[in-house]
């Protein structure tokens, strides 16, 4: 049997995960986006992927976390370093 606080947490957890799909599906998009710009010429899925990151975390936008709000870049390091 789970105690109230290990369910607590698993919920607090879940919701970061649902914001860190949220985020990558964003990413993923406009990295799409740029693969089409080019004219879908194979071979620059990274450079693709990490402008789309870098676009991302330049708009500095507020992404609202489960108990709080937080910048993308703050939230870059929040997920670069996650709590043990």
């Amino acid at each position: 049997m789970q105690s109230a606080s290990k369910t607590v947490t698993t919920t607090r957890d879940m919701r970061w995960v649902y914001l860190l799909q949220d985020i990558e599906a964003q990413v993923r998009r406009r990295a799409y986006e740029l693969y089409e710009q080019r004219g879908k010429k194979d071979g620059h899925h990274l450079e693709d992927w990490l402008q789309a990151e870098s676009e991302l975390l330049r708009q500095g936008r507020n992404i609202q976390s489960p108990n709080s709000t937080f910048n993308s870049v703050e939230l870059a390091m929040i997920s670069a370093f996650p709590m043990k």
